[in-house]
């Protein structure tokens, strides 16, 4: 997440490639190191009064989409007076459907309400999720993410605030939908001067042996400049303070007409 434009956009961007490309946390406790299964951002930038707007998915590895990911940084370039970026690269499950429409972060467009953007790292009950948003036939064709974000859409109210985002959270957590953790970051456009979003860190109890995989680290290289990223970035980019996030630490950030607040809590005491 970043507020204003900061010197270092393209050093985020490089550290985010080599930790898709050269997970060394991954590779010490499974023997893997590349993200290879497609990756994809959603850029929110807000200046002169408007708003602009750049979402981009491809089942393309991070490693071989050297155009996308200078279009990336030529982002980082424009003139804008906040800018949220939410950039994820996909690793999954052999079994898993592996293509554009599964990569992340996924869309979810709510007529009247809001839209919602969705990136997660972890492992959460597709079968339960897929029952409670009625789409059991659909299991197959898409992963857990997918149905996380189709229910976080229908259960986050439109007057979403820290609380209520923080209470449905909860409660998915309350349920034992999670498998590994529900590390997940989400932007929500209510219109072009209304934006919210917001970063979990919660790793199940039967995950602890990952722990180190898992947690979220929030990262402020200035003082105009707050990021929420994964342990193994944190290995590539060194730049300013850098403080691991509690398990079940929320990052929560709203930007109206331009100026932007942040505020951290914890679900499971908000």
């Amino acid at each position: 997440m970043f507020k204003n434009k900061g010197a270092s956009w393209d050093e985020v961007i490089d550290s985010f490639y080599l930790a898709s490309t050269n997970d060394t946390i991954l590779q010490e406790i499974a023997g893997k190191k590349t993200h290879s299964h497609g990756w994809g951002y959603v850029v929110y930038r807000f200046y002169g009064g408007k708003a602009f707007l750049s979402y981009y998915r491809t089942p393309t590895s991070i490693s071989n989409d050297t155009e996308g990911v200078n279009f990336l940084k030529g982002l980082g370039k424009l003139m804008s007076e906040v800018q949220v970026l939410i950039v994820h690269s996909r690793l999954t499950g052999e079994k898993e459907v592996k293509n554009v429409e599964n990569t992340h972060p996924y869309m979810e467009h709510v007529p009247g309400k809001f839209t919602l953007w969705l990136a997660h790292n972890g492992r959460v009950s597709k079968t339960s999720l897929a029952r409670e948003v009625k789409l059991e036939n659909d299991i197959s064709k898409y992963s857990d993410t997918y149905f996380l974000t189709k229910y976080l859409a229908t259960k986050i109210p439109s007057t979403a605030s820290m609380h209520n985002v923080a209470s449905v959270l909860r409660g998915i957590v309350e349920k034992g939908y999670v498998i590994s953790a529900l590390n997940i970051v989400a932007l929500i456009m209510f219109n072009d001067e209304r934006v919210y979003g917001f970063a979990l860190n919660y790793i199940a109890p039967k995950a602890s042996k990952r722990e180190e995989y898992y947690r979220l680290y929030m990262v402020s290289p200035s003082n105009n400049e707050k990021i929420v990223v994964s342990s193994t970035f944190t290995r590539y980019f060194r730049n300013g303070e850098i403080r691991a996030l509690n398990n079940g630490d929320i990052v929560f950030f709203e930007i109206v007409n331009g100026k932007l607040r942040l505020h951290l809590s914890n679900i499971f005491k908000t």
